[in-house]
């Protein structure tokens, strides 16, 4: 089990443990994150509260594989309510017509989709065209036609915007 995360310059990788079974690397991942997630701070990253913790790596591991502070069950305990609390809130609203209908393109138009939001068919699955798959979409060829304007009325608004 290794403790680091994708940082821009990452510390270099050390192990929290090693050579476990695989109950054993579950129980410790839901203890370390546990505890994390109780000691960090919002939006920190592992490595920067690993490191910021009294005692460091060593202490987590303390904490995680030799329960020092005697709360592993408690920390498995809290890890089992929080997986039994989860939903999956895109299912949850593919279920709910309600939750659905804020999902859609236009609002005075539900049944028609946007043409911004074009799709290429890949495997078998539909995924978001890229740039260059996207066709080019020409408003009125390949120039706009604008007509000439006549010359008093063009210095009108030169002379409203100089307010002579």
């Amino acid at each position: 089990m290794s403790a680091v995360t994708a940082a821009s310059s990452p510390p270099t990788r050390r192990l929290l443990a090693q050579d476990l079974d695989d109950e054993t690397l579950i129980r410790y991942i839901d203890r370390y994150l546990m505890y994390y997630i109780r000691t960090g701070d919002r939006l920190q990253r592992t490595a920067r509260w690993q490191e910021d913790l009294e005692g460091g790596l060593d202490h987590v591991r303390d904490v995680v594989c030799n329960d020092s502070l005697g709360i592993a069950e408690e920390l498995e305990a809290a890890m089992l309510v929080h997986v039994g609390a989860y939903e999956d809130e895109w299912a949850a609203t593919l279920k709910d017509p309600e939750r659905l209908r804020r999902f859609r393109s236009f609002v005075n138009a539900p049944g028609t989709a946007d043409p911004a939001l074009m799709q290429v068919i890949e495997r078998d699955q539909p995924r978001p065209a890229r740039p260059a798959e996207r066709e080019a979409v020409l408003l009125s060829g390949p120039s706009i036609p604008v007509r000439p304007r006549d010359a008093s009325a063009t210095e009108l608004v030169i002379e409203q915007r100089q307010g002579v």
